[in-house]
């Protein structure tokens, strides 16, 4: 996420690319705007200029008719003033009354009347035509500012159109990314108080479950104590009390490592191995329990090379296979294979035992849940608490007509 100085000089710098760029488009177009301006009054004005000078017939010229032509021009080329001097004496002009100077633009040409060349092929002009004068004649016309400043403001207008759509448009963008950062960084907040209390909850049923496994053995094992404190006990049965005490010492050291391997993260030890090697291991050390109800496991021959904790590994398979050996019932089967995919691998455990019920498919992997009989509740929890710190995943599916499948989904190296 961008720190909010961060954020504050990127937005001046989109700002200002925003309005520099429009302000220099505006620019441009305004100084095309006043080209075009100045060259249609230089053609008008030389248009003007060339009708004028056929008024000169051999150096005369018809003041009446000067007049009404200048008047004609600025009507039929709708100029605001059109002026005609000599040596700064009016000629003739159109209006009479000249226009304000700050509403108009001037442009200005000069020329000669043409007069007969004296001894050449002309002679005197037409009578009772007055004399041009000999001197430069100047032609003054003036056009309105009205039309030049009418497209200035609309180019204006667009400009500040054009920049205040795209401020009103980063002002929007960012205020959404504002609120969208701000509520992905809720729903983060929110997800790890979520996962904070889910972890508190998950160690307080832990914590009860550990309570109850443990008060039954520790209240046998202060009963065998009392009587062996008080010299109640027979002598014949005091082997078997201590055995009994070891049992049930052994049995709730074994309910501590399972809570504390399920209560802090675990600390790998990874190392590469074959991952056959060690199902086919824990198999061999099932046998005689798959013996004991004529049940048989299969195996399928695959390869696959896992960088791994191997003794977690070994727990974790050790827990899905006994889970699978305990479901089935006589004569039963279970199955193990690996099914790979584009990006993952997939090792199956398949039994045709009863199934999971139902109503134990949505906590079947939380702690204390189990459907067996004599069930710890803790072997599922364990196991998928290991493939999730090997950054695995262990799913359940159920078989069809029945049993249970159990998934270990590994990604592809």
């Amino acid at each position: 996420m961008l720190r909010r100085p961060v954020l504050v000089i990127v937005v001046v710098a989109l700002l200002c690319a925003i309005w520099g760029g429009a302000w220099l488009d505006y620019r441009a177009q305004a100084r095309l705007h006043r080209e075009e301006f100045t060259t249609m009054g230089d053609a008008l004005a030389a248009a003007a200029r060339g009708s004028i000078q056929l008024l000169f017939r051999g150096g005369r010229y018809d003041p009446e008719e000067l007049q009404g032509a200048i008047a004609e021009l600025r009507d039929g080329l709708r100029l605001e003033h059109v002026r005609l001097e000599a040596q700064g004496a009016l000629m003739a002009q159109a209006p009479s009354d000249p226009p304000e100077l700050d509403a108009t633009v001037p442009f200005e040409l000069s020329f000669e009347a043409l007069h007969p060349r004296v001894g050449g092929r002309h002679g005197p002009g037409p009578p009772g035509l007055t004399e041009a004068p000999r001197s430069p004649l100047r032609l003054c016309i003036r056009l309105s500012r009205a039309t030049l400043e009418r497209r200035l403001r609309a180019d204006l207008a667009r400009f500040v159109g054009l920049a205040l759509a795209l401020t009103i448009v980063l002002t929007v963008s960012l205020f959404a990314w504002s609120v969208r950062e701000r509520s992905l960084r809720l729903a983060l907040e929110l997800g790890r108080t979520q996962e904070q209390l889910r972890g508190v909850d998950f160690l307080g049923r832990l914590g009860a479950g550990l309570a109850h496994e443990t008060r039954n053995p520790l209240g046998l094992v202060r009963g065998f104590a009392q009587q062996l404190a008080d010299g109640s006990a027979a002598a014949a049965r005091t082997r078997a009390i201590g055995e009994t005490i070891v049992d049930e010492v052994d049995r709730t050291v074994a309910r501590l490592d399972e809570f504390l391997l399920l209560s802090r993260p675990a600390r790998l030890r990874r190392e590469p191995f074959e991952l056959h090697d060690l199902v086919q291991e824990l198999v061999r050390l099932l046998e005689p329990d798959l013996a004991s109800v004529e049940a048989s496991i299969e195996l399928a021959p695959f390869t696959l090379a896992v960088d791994a904790d191997r003794e977690q590994a070994r727990r974790l398979f050790m827990n899905l296979l006994l889970n699978a050996v305990q479901a089935v019932e006589r004569r039963g089967r279970v199955r193990i294979e690996l099914v790979s995919a584009r990006d993952v691998h997939q090792v199956r455990i398949v039994d045709d035992g009863p199934g999971v019920p139902d109503e134990l498919r949505a906590t079947l992997f939380e702690p204390y849940v189990s459907g067996r009989r004599g069930g710890s509740g803790l072997g599922l929890a364990i196991a998928r608490r290991i493939a999730f710190e090997h950054g695995w995943s262990l799913a359940h599916e159920p078989n069809t007509p029945r049993g249970a499948t159990f998934i270990v989904t590994l990604p592809r190296a």
